[in-house]
């Protein structure tokens, strides 16, 4: 979903693009909707949800006017954060 809404952006289509950024969002989306890093939970549509967040957040960091090193700083935050609160609650259910 990520290249087909990169393709619209650009109007064209190359194979030379740098998708380090484009990983960052993915994963970040995935963690944010509720995807375990470890395996065995988590739903499509949660994930698409995730990407959905992630997409405001992006599109309201640019709206800001931030350079694109702050944006990913700020987007990386957001997802560190995800992951501990997904950490501690994995860790608060596992002592049963």
């Amino acid at each position: 979903m990520t290249g087909i809404i990169y393709a619209s952006c650009l109007g064209s289509i190359s194979s030379g693009v740098n998708g380090g950024q484009n990983v960052l969002y993915a994963v970040a989306a995935a963690v944010i909707g509720g995807t375990s890093l470890f395996g065995g939970r988590g739903r499509p549509m949660d994930a698409v949800l995730g990407g959905l967040v992630v997409g405001v957040i992006h599109n309201g960091l640019q709206l800001l006017g931030l350079q694109p090193s702050a944006q990913l700083m700020w987007t990386a935050l957001v997802l560190v954060a995800a992951v501990t609160i997904g950490a501690l609650t994995r860790r608060g259910r596992s002592t049963v």
